[in-house]
């Protein structure tokens, strides 16, 4: 009995760490509608906080090392915008001049030490 408690267990493992493998760093499985913002940090420097102010509300990231990514999706079935501002653990804060979204698209957001570089993308 004590082995098939021990194989179950095995798999059980087995199936979270790969269910969870990059979880927070792409895009997959969006619904239609939504939009993923990609950030990446390439500043050399921690990130304190990472705040997206989009209309419908904003949302943060904290503690983003040097050369980590997360990302960050909503709902946006029509056209929408947003804008990252980002304090760094030094208290220096940068923002982004905006980027327009709609439904099924993709932005990177590479926060530099002295800007932020917006590339944009389609999920479908």
């Amino acid at each position: 009995m004590s082995y098939k408690i021990s194989i179950s267990f095995l798999f059980f493992s087995i199936f979270l760490i790969f269910s969870c493998n990059n979880s927070n760093t792409t895009c997959e499985n969006l619904a239609k509608g939504d939009v993923c913002v990609i950030v990446k940090n390439k500043s050399g420097k921690l990130i304190k906080s990472v705040e997206l102010k989009h209309s419908k509300k904003p949302y943060k990231i904290e503690n983003l090392e040097n050369n980590q990514n997360a990302n960050i999706s909503y709902n946006s079935p029509g056209e929408s915008s947003y804008q990252i501002a980002v304090i760094f653990e030094d208290g220096k804060r940068i923002k982004s001049n905006g980027s327009y979204t709609e439904g099924g698209y993709t932005m990177t957001e590479i926060i530099h030490e002295n800007k932020i570089e917006t590339k944009f993308g389609t999920t479908y």
